[in-house]
Order: C-alpha cells, then structure tokens, then sequence
C-alpha cells in the first residue's frame, strides 16, 4: 500500500497482512476500510497481492482494489550492505455509489420540502466504473539484518494511479490525479536489543498534502521476539500512538 517496491521486504518467506478501521461513526454511516495482502520473496523477487474495500457515508460509495505486485530487490556494494528496490503494482479499481440515496435540489418544492417522487433530472451513465491502475515505486536501505550496521538509514518513493484512470459516474471525463509518495528515516542501534526508528512521511495530491513525522522503538528479547512503542504527528491534524509485538522476524 505504501510502496510497490516493498514487496517482498523486510521478510524471509512469507508475510500475510490485514486491517479493519470503522472510524467518524458518530456521523451516521461510519467510513470503513477492510483489507488483506500477501506477499513473498523469491531469490530477489518480491511477489504480492492485495485487496482492499473502502465504504464512505450515507450514499454507500464503494471503492474495491485489486492488485498485484512484483518488486526486484538488488543488493549494492562490496559487502552487499545496500539494497536497491523497485517495483510495479497492476490491477483494478471499482468504485460505486446507490444513486437512490442522494437527494438534489429539484426534489425540493416550497411547500412540503423534499420529495423523493419528483425527478431529480441527474443522469449517470453508470452507478459502478472499473478502470485499470498502475502504481511504481523505488526503494533504498542500508543494512538490514545486519548487526554489524549500526546506523540503517532508508528512503522510498512511489507514485500511484501514473495511467490516471477515469473515475466518474457521468459523461464528463474525470481523471484521477497521481499521488506522489515521499518517506525516509533511520534505524539506530543503541546496543544489539534497542533500536530507534525515526521517520517522516509527505503524501502529495492535487491540492491536498499531508505530513505525518514521528519515531518508535523497538525492544528484542533473547528469542527473537520484539516489542515496539512510538509515537507519530500528523501536522495540523492528528497525534498517533503506536505499540506492536513482532514474533521473531
């Protein structure tokens, strides 16, 4: 989700993850996000896929992704302490909507207000669109799983929807804007137990922009399990707290 590149990083075999967020539920209809993904590496090659489903609001727009991923991981320098990743994510994108939930200003009249008989005059072409996105990423990192790095600083960019998709409901085009995706940060080996992993985030889209900063750190036992506590800022919007348990790598 964050960058095609990671595919297959960061793991020895396999990795299978999920999410589940209802969040604003004193709103109404909550906005919902469920989600799975896999992914793996082979040799060099990352492999994934993921599904995830977005529900927002009273009107019921749906948005469901499909994707696939395949990243390629290349290790630099004379000790192969640097690893250099790219990667391309392909698939589909749904989104609808239940027309027969909005309301518009023809179904008003003076008298008794809103009329669900009188013609709204909207015309959809379609209440669900599929269309083809395209997401691309690279990834840089030093010194993973290396004990003898100390300090394993690591930066990534990705790019999503490049083939700009169209995504509206009528006749108008209406093409999705690309996302630019900005993050780098550090781990920092205090001794061979405790790390400490700062990182930024900068979300670029159209107009909108969106800043989270932060750090966390991890404490590993003698079995190879860790603990993680840490904190985040999203600027001028949101603190973030954060606490995990990773079961050996």
């Amino acid at each position: 989700n964050l960058n095609p590149a990671l595919a297959g990083n960061g793991i020895e075999y396999i990795r299978v993850t999920g999410i589940y967020r209802n969040q604003w539920a004193g709103l109404g209809t909550p906005f919902t996000t469920q989600g799975i993904a896999i992914d793996k590496v082979v040799n060099r090659v990352g492999l994934g896929f993921a599904i995830n489903r977005n529900g927002a609001g009273d009107v019921g727009i749906k948005t469901l992704s499909l994707v696939g991923n395949l990243a390629y991981h290349l290790q630099l320098g004379e000790n192969k302490i640097n690893t250099l990743s790219a990667g391309l994510q392909v698939g589909l994108v749904n989104k609808s909507f239940d027309p027969s939930k909005l309301t518009f200003d023809n179904q008003y009249n003076q008298d008794g207000g809103y009329d669900p008989n009188i013609s709204s005059n909207e015309i959809f072409t379609s209440a669900s669109v599929t269309r083809p996105d395209v997401n691309v990423g690279l990834f840089w990192q030093r010194g993973w799983l290396n004990k003898d790095v100390r300090f394993k600083p690591f930066m990534g960019f990705s790019m999503a929807h490049v083939n700009r998709p169209d995504e509206t409901f009528i006749v108008d085009q209406n093409k999705a804007t690309i996302k630019n995706t900005f993050y780098g940060g550090g781990g920092y080996l205090i001794n061979d137990q405790v790390e400490i992993k700062p990182s930024v985030m900068l979300l670029r889209q159209d107009q909108f922009k969106e800043t989270t900063f932060g750090s966390l750190v991890s404490y590993q036992f003698d079995n190879k399990n860790s603990v993680q506590f840490g904190a985040y800022h999203r600027m001028n919007d949101a603190v973030i707290a954060y606490a995990g348990y990773q079961m050996n790598l």
